[in-house]
């Protein structure tokens, strides 16, 4: 799949072949991405034809049939999905537009801004997951000048770290306004209560100073992707492939592998496209060299796609197979007993190249008997090796649990409660994680 041709002149260096540019592209596209790249290829290209799915009723191993509603039978347990997606571009696409203004597709910086975009959280922040996954790969220099050429995209104050550094970032440039400056970096939290005499009081300033540069940051945007999210209501998605486990009977409890599962490859929003005969037929006829032309480059670009698509399936079928394998625990008994696991420490293990497992993992959505999430959700790292190397996941599954017995709980408390369970992790840090849960503070709650 992956063609390298090398050419010699008065330099030497490497070509794509677009085969493989076409592959990379599919790969990383989300089914209802797909399906519209697919629909648009039927109405150019004659030799394409859709074929129409036949269902069996039984389901084998190695058989894969469109995905349909399923249902466990068990209390809280999120079976059918029901997340929406934006009809209008989305902000990754928005944004990787900007991105091939600046640098060539080829590049080591456009494959940096690439993965770097692809790991945006909902608000438009980069994690430092994602900066450190970065740089692995291409090196912190590299990553550093591309992450900051990011900053300067539109919408204002996208791929920041925070929301602090988000509101900096969009008062660059703009007038000097090293007050309302102060206030980010120091006064964020007091901004909550309008606590504005204290903060005068501390920056040695007026009170009505506070208040001016106060109406600066209230122009802001502390969330950059909230325009992006907002429109993300009129479009369903299906997983792109469901996990689940095989009736009773058909499988060995006591296996300690994958054969209790099955495997299902959504064919059912993604259309199926072959190659249509008749053209074939006509094309070895064809008239004049025009046509002949023609033809064959229609041909050509058919056989490409289908190609794609199929090593887009074969890989997500594989990545799928090998995650139940290692997070089998996850599967049977749920999110807390989900295994710490990293991209780089996966793709090294299963032999995968570490950006095209990235680019699979990109907007893809599994169904597993304990809800719809993302692929990338079997991605986490050890807390630390002090809490015997639990996944982050793990934690969060904790301190959404004490939230839900205790809405009395604070960050202080829930710190205590996770030293019983022999984890132990600073109040600031069950901080980040109860903001990741969207988790209000105990006085909001």
């Amino acid at each position: 799949m992956q063609q390298l041709s090398m050419s010699a002149g008065l330099g030497m260096g490497f070509s794509i072949s677009p085969m493989l540019i076409q592959s990379q592209r599919i790969i990383k596209m989300s089914n209802e991405e797909l399906a519209d790249h697919i629909k648009k290829a039927l109405s150019e290209n004659p030799f394409l034809q859709e074929k129409k799915q036949t269902v069996s009723g039984r389901s084998m191993p190695g058989y894969f049939y469109p995905v349909t509603t399923f249902s466990s039978g068990k209390a809280n347990k999120t079976t059918v999905i029901e997340k929406c997606v934006a009809s209008q571009e989305s902000l990754y696409e928005y944004l990787l537009k900007q991105l091939s203004f600046n640098y060539s597709a080829h590049s080591r910086e456009y494959s940096t801004g690439d993965l770097l975009l692809s790991g945006l959280d909902k608000n438009g922040y980069m994690p430092e997951s994602v900066i450190a996954y970065s740089r692995q790969l291409y090196g912190s220099d590299l990553t550093s000048r591309v992450t900051k050429k990011l900053q300067s995209f539109d919408p204002p104050g996208i791929c920041a770290g925070n929301v602090i550094e988000s509101l900096l970032i969009q008062l660059n440039g703009a007038e000097k306004h090293d007050l309302a400056k102060t206030i980010i970096k120091n006064h964020l939290h007091r901004l909550k209560w309008r606590n504005f005499k204290k903060i005068a009081n501390l920056e040695h300033v007026s009170v009505s100073k506070v208040i001016d540069s106060v109406s600066i940051i209230a122009g802001l945007e502390p969330k950059p992707a909230r325009n992006f999210r907002s429109s993300m209501e009129n479009k369903f998605i299906t997983p792109d492939v469901t996990v689940r486990r095989k009736p009773s009977g058909m499988h060995s409890e006591s296996s300690g592998g994958t054969d209790d599962f099955e495997i299902i490859i959504d064919n059912e929003t993604v259309p199926t496209v072959v190659i249509d005969r008749y053209y074939q037929t006509i094309h070895e006829a064809a008239p004049s060299p025009s046509l002949t032309e023609y033809f064959n480059k229609m041909e050509k670009q058919a056989l490409n796609l289908i190609s794609s698509l199929k090593y887009r399936k074969d890989n997500l079928l594989k990545t799928t197979f090998r995650l139940l394998k290692y997070q089998r625990d996850f599967f049977l008994n749920g999110p807390k007993y989900i295994k710490p696991l990293t991209l780089i420490e996966f793709s090294r293990r299963e032999n995968i190249g570490e950006s095209s497992l990235s680019r699979l993992l990109n907007s893809k959505y599994i169904q597993t008997e304990w809800g719809v999430m993302p692929l990338r959700y079997f991605f986490s790292l050890k807390v630390n090796e002090k809490s015997g190397g639990v996944s982050s996941t793990y934690v969060k599954e904790l301190v959404r649990d004490f939230v839900e017995k205790d809405r009395g709980i604070s960050d202080k408390d829930i710190a205590a409660e996770l030293k019983k369970h022999e984890i132990f992790i600073a109040r600031r840090t069950v901080a980040k994680y109860r903001k990741k849960l969207e988790i209000l503070s105990l006085y909001e709650r």
